[in-house]
């Protein structure tokens, strides 16, 4: 086991952070789904079935892989990590093209790309950060 992060390594920690987020977020998207999520009348999140059945698909891939041990957690962190970053510059690029695809009725809610953004970084930090665990054992 690696030191810190609870005996887990980075890729882990992130697996057990980000993945119940994103079920989490998956749920409220569900359960708002008629009317979005808004916040001081700012929409935070829109239901679009493709993007929901994504975020289910993201919350298990990742925390799955967190169980699974450091190894599974940086593949799956560093394959997250590439995919997300192509998902926030398409949301720069073309927003409206990606709510389209995605299911999302209307504007694309900024909140989207800021996680998309958020979930890259914290991806590829993870899955590409040194463990120690790996100089411990060579």
């Amino acid at each position: 086991m690696g030191d810190g992060y609870g005996g887990r390594g980075v890729a882990r920690a992130y697996g057990f952070i980000f993945g119940p987020a994103y079920l989490a977020v998956a749920l409220v998207e569900l359960l708002t789904m008629r009317g979005g999520l808004s916040i001081g009348g700012f929409e935070a999140l829109s239901f679009g079935g493709l993007h929901n059945v994504i975020h289910w698909a993201t919350g298990l891939a990742v925390l799955g892989s967190a169980i699974a041990g450091e190894g599974p957690a940086r593949t799956v962190a560093r394959v997250v990590g590439i995919v997300f970053l192509l998902v926030t510059i398409w949301n720069i690029v073309a927003p409206d093209a990606y709510a389209s695809f995605v299911g999302i009725e209307g504007d694309l809610p900024i909140t989207y790309t800021i996680v998309h953004a958020a979930t890259a970084a914290g991806a590829l930090f993870a899955g590409f950060a040194s463990y120690k665990g790996e100089a411990a054992r060579a």
